[in-house]
C-alpha cells in the first residue's frame, strides 16, 4: 500500500475559492422578546435543511437562523434570525446538535460541555470535560466540538501546560482530543 501511495500520480492541490458572503444584522430578538447582540460569531452547526445555530463567544446567547447555501453558487440571504438566551454564560467556541435536536456548547473556561434546549436555552445537563484540561492556558480551552452518536469529541487550542510549550510559527503544539 505504501508503494501504490508513493507512486501514484501527483493529486491536485486543494484550493478554496470565495463563492460569496451575506450580511448579519447586529442584532436579533430572543425567545422573550429581548434584544440578542449578535456579536463573536464562534462555532456553528447545521441543524437540517438551511437551518444552522452558532455559538456566541462570551455571552449568554446563541443565534439560531436560515440560508441558503450551495455547493457551487453564491450563498443565499439569511433569514428567521432568532436569539436563544441560555440560562448560562459562557466563553462559547463551539457549538453540535444532538439527534433529539437539543444542542451542545462547549465551553471554554469552565472545560464543559453543557446540554441545551435550543428553542428555550434551558441547562439540561452538563458534562466536565477531563481533570487534566483544568491545565489549559487562558482562553485556549475547548474550540471545536462534534458529537458523533452519544459521544463528544472536542480539542483544546494550545498545548495544556502539562503537554509542552505553545506553538510558534516554527513549531507546532500538542493538543488533546
Amino acid at each position: 500500500l505504501v508503494a501504490c501511495v508513493l507512486c501514484a500520480p501527483a493529486l491536485a492541490q486543494p484550493s478554496v475559492s470565495w463563492l460569496g458572503g451575506v450580511a448579519v444584522p447586529p442584532t436579533a430578538l430572543d425567545q422573550h422578546g429581548g434584544v440578542v447582540s449578535i456579536t463573536g460569531m464562534s462555532g456553528i452547526t447545521w441543524l437540517g435543511g438551511h437551518q444552522y445555530a452558532v455559538a456566541l463567544d462570551n455571552s449568554d446567547a446563541l443565534i439560531t437562523f436560515e440560508i441558503e447555501v450551495g455547493p457551487a453558487g453564491p450563498v443565499g440571504h439569511i433569514e428567521e434570525i432568532t436569539g436563544v438566551r441560555l440560562a448560562f454564560a459562557g466563553d462559547h467556541e463551539a457549538i453540535a446538535v444532538l439527534e433529539s435536536g437539543e444542542g451542545v456548547v462547549a465551553d471554554e473556561d469552565s472545560m464543559t460541555l453543557r446540554r441545551t434546549s435550543l428553542d428555550t436555552g434551558d441547562l439540561l445537563g452538563f458534562q466536565p470535560l477531563p481533570p487534566v484540561f483544568a491545565d489549559r492556558r487562558p482562553t485556549r480551552g475547548a474550540e471545536s466540538l462534534t458529537l458523533e452518536g452519544d459521544v463528544a469529541w472536542t480539542a483544546n487550542e494550545e498545548a495544556l501546560g502539562v503537554d509542552g510549550p505553545v506553538a510558534t510559527p516554527t513549531a507546532s503544539t500538542l493538543v488533546r482530543i
